[in-house]
């Protein structure tokens, strides 16, 4: 799967919109992009995840799964805390700029 972010490109703010369900990034070049908390849960990126979809094809995600906390990870990404626990997941910039492309 080919990212269109570059890698090194950081927001300038990062939001969490917990009444719509939203994280939103405000980029330099004045895009704000956005991606669902129940599409960021879905695509988590860590080992269990991973490991899961392999097996079963897909997470199942609670309804109204909400972002809780979002810490920095390194200079190109973050770690996100669900509302279901869940928070191993590290999420660089470039793929959450891509997840927000996707239906």
């Amino acid at each position: 799967m080919t990212m269109a972010a570059d890698d090194s490109r950081m927001p300038l703010a990062i939001r969490v919109i917990k009444e719509s369900g939203r994280l939103e990034l405000d980029w330099a070049d004045g895009q704000i992009t956005g991606v669902t908390h129940s599409a960021l849960r879905k695509h988590c990126r860590c080992g269990e995840c991973v490991a899961r979809r392999r097996v079963h094809g897909d997470i199942s995600v609670v309804a109204g799964i909400r972002v809780v906390e979002v810490t920095p990870y390194g200079a190109n990404a973050v770690r996100l805390t669900f509302s279901d626990g869940h928070g191993r997941g590290i999420y660089p910039f470039a793929w959450l700029q891509y997840l927000s492309t996707q239906p």
